[in-house]
């Protein structure tokens, strides 16, 4: 059988579909005497706009782990969202605890008068990595170090200055009797001259707190960076010490914990208003094939299959923005509030039973990060070109068809 036009044309349509918006012709020796054909653009067009990034893609080129340690992002990207997120969903709130106690503890270090500071010499230590090595001297540069920095709403454009992160901060350090009592038999173990060193109870606690394989919070390090790390406590206080496992938990931090951060804390919706969210949009697609093939197969007027361009449209606009769910963007670019956000004692209850139905419409809050409300906007931008597109395109093929007469 020849291949005609038409028949061309929807097999470069399939092929720019299956594609994913290939922008190489198909087939590569276009037939002579063949004018422009418009479907196969449109199809292309619309999949190039299909595959625009989405917000957590977008805040990761605006937003570094280096601001938000620093306390320069907002709610819902702060330093306060991010200890949230690795206590209640990735567990690993260790991680992020030692690397702020250490980002603390070595600019308290350097601030100590010479005629202390001499008494604990630095360790040489072997780099673990010079990537990581290179992304974690950065920060002395580009980070301005707070204690602890965590932030504390009391204003609309302020943050309360936060606690001060010592050895004896409960919420870092834990207060438990067996830490303590770990700490103790490490700081009665030193020599005389290890016990006049400064911080030395800290240095103690911290790795009854976070090195010792018995501690509740111990972080996940390689045995030669835990073992050298040991050793080289024995000598000294400097920071120095815990430069190598500091490292390794940043990049940790940076390659795991902060991608997965953005994406939880960039969308705007809890998982059951997703859901509602992924339903409606397949159920208007659904009603836009219905209505459109309907209207094609009863021989109505053709003004009558605009009707399932305009499902189409909505289909596209509320399925195509990737940030959540539409509504609540549209209603001032809103979010709504974490199950850790609930409960004023910080807890976080997750599995409280409650119905579906009632999570989907759960309290909201206006997002108070500027930068991450204009990439919002950008979402929706292109969102509506991809729902234009893809409606244009519907309402070309369902105007094209022929009456059924059935």
């Amino acid at each position: 059988m020849s291949n005609s036009p038409s028949t061309l044309s929807l097999l470069e349509c399939g092929i720019y579909i299956a594609s994913r918006g290939s922008f190489i012709l198909w087939p590569p020796p276009k037939p002579p005497g063949f004018l422009p054909r418009p479907i196969p653009i449109l199809v292309m067009v619309f999949i190039r706009f299909w595959k625009y990034p989405s917000v957590d893609q977008l805040a990761r080129k605006e937003f570094d782990l280096d601001s938000v340690i620093a306390g320069k992002t907002y709610d819902p990207i702060g330093l306060k969202d991010l200890n949230s997120y690795c206590r209640f969903v990735e567990h690993s709130s260790e991680n992020l605890h030692f690397y702020l106690w250490f980002l603390d503890y070595r600019a308290r270090f350097n601030a100590l008068p010479e005629g202390q500071s001499c008494l604990s010499a630095p360790t040489t230590v072997k780099e673990t990595d010079e990537k990581s090595n290179a992304a974690f001297e950065a920060t002395e540069h580009t980070l301005s170090i707070y204690p602890l920095h965590s932030e504390i709403r009391v204003g609309k454009d302020e943050y309360a200055k936060p606690p001060s992160l010592t050895g004896t901060d409960a919420w870092l350090l834990d207060p438990s009797a067996d830490t303590k009592a770990a700490t103790e038999t490490l700081f009665l173990s030193r020599s005389p001259k290890a016990k006049l060193q400064p911080f030395r109870r800290e240095v103690d606690r911290a790795i009854s707190t976070f090195i010792l394989t018995t501690s509740p919070r111990e972080l996940n390090l390689p045995g030669r960076i835990r073992t050298a790390l040991m050793e080289a406590a024995e000598e000294t206080t400097h920071p120095s010490v815990f430069e190598p496992a500091a490292q390794h938990i940043r990049t940790l931090l940076s390659t795991t914990t902060y991608p997965n951060f953005l994406k939880y804390a960039c969308c705007n919706a809890n998982y059951p208003r997703m859901v509602f969210a992924v339903t409606l949009t397949t159920t208007l697609m659904l009603a836009g094939l219905f209505t459109g093939i309907w209207t094609v197969m009863t021989g109505m007027p053709r003004a009558y299959r605009l009707f399932a361009v305009l499902f189409f449209f909505l289909g596209a606009l509320i399925g195509g923005f990737r940030a959540g769910c539409i509504c609540i963007y549209l209603f001032g670019c809103r979010r709504q509030v974490r199950p850790d956000e609930m409960w004023a004692d910080g807890t976080c209850r997750i599995k409280r039973p409650r119905l579906w139905c009632l999570r989907i419409f759960e309290k909201e809050v206006r997002v108070e990060e500027g930068r991450l409300r204009r990439i919002c906007d950008r979402v929706f931008v292109n969102a509506l070109i991809g729902a234009i597109t893809f409606a244009g395109l519907m309402a070309a093929i369902f105007l094209s068809l022929p009456k059924g007469h059935y």
